[in-house]
């Protein structure tokens, strides 16, 4: 039905304890995953080469989506299904045990400092894969500006901003002197400012 599967249930939790230990050392892509409408983006570690027979043999997950909200942080595995039908963007790729340890590591969000320009969904993720030495590209902030742009709703946008801090303060004040124009150059310009691209 093109929905994620809810990440409360209990039956996608994710629990390293009920993966066999070989596990760990499988390769995962590391992929920024957008969901519509805001958009919301989450970490997902999703195997390589490994094709549904194997998976039911050697008993690996197919993927380990890792998210953080209110001060909790979450594992769970994705329906493949649903995966297939959201955007994502492909970081690079990691040994499983190096991807749940750098989840391990990242601090979760905040529960009280909601803030658009330094502790969001997008912030969450960054602290995973940074983690792992993964190099920020120009078509990782291409992909998070697309994912932006194509879901600003600048009626939505005024009553969510004056909740996100003083990121979203900013952010308000654009849409506010420059309408939607002005709002788009914000966030391109608040995307770029928090990724450290080599040229």
């Amino acid at each position: 039905d093109g929905t994620l599967v809810n990440c409360s249930q209990e039956e996608s939790t994710f629990s390293q304890d009920s993966s066999p230990p070989a596990c760990l050392d499988e390769v995962y892509d590391v992929t920024l995953v957008a969901i519509p409408p805001m958009p919301h983006f989450f970490i997902s570690a999703v195997r390589r080469d490994a094709d549904e027979a194997k998976q039911q043999q050697d008993g690996c997950p197919s993927n380990v989506g890792m998210d953080s909200a209110n001060g909790i942080k979450k594992k769970y595995v994705v329906f493949e299904n649903d995966q297939k039908n959201i955007q994502s963007h492909v970081l690079g790729s990691a040994s499983l045990r190096d991807i749940l340890q750098a989840e391990k590591d990242a601090v979760p969000l905040s529960v009280t400092e909601y803030d658009l320009s330094t502790e969001t969904c997008a912030h969450y993720a960054q602290r995973i894969y940074r983690s792992l030495d993964i190099a920020e590209t120009n078509e990782l902030a291409q992909f998070v500006l697309s994912n932006i742009v194509e879901n600003v709703n600048v009626d939505k946008l005024k009553k969510m901003l004056p909740k996100a801090g003083k990121g979203g303060l900013r952010a308000l004040a654009a849409i506010t002197m420059g309408g939607e124009g002005a709002v788009l150059r914000h966030f391109h310009k608040l995307v770029y400012s928090q990724l450290d691209i080599k040229v």
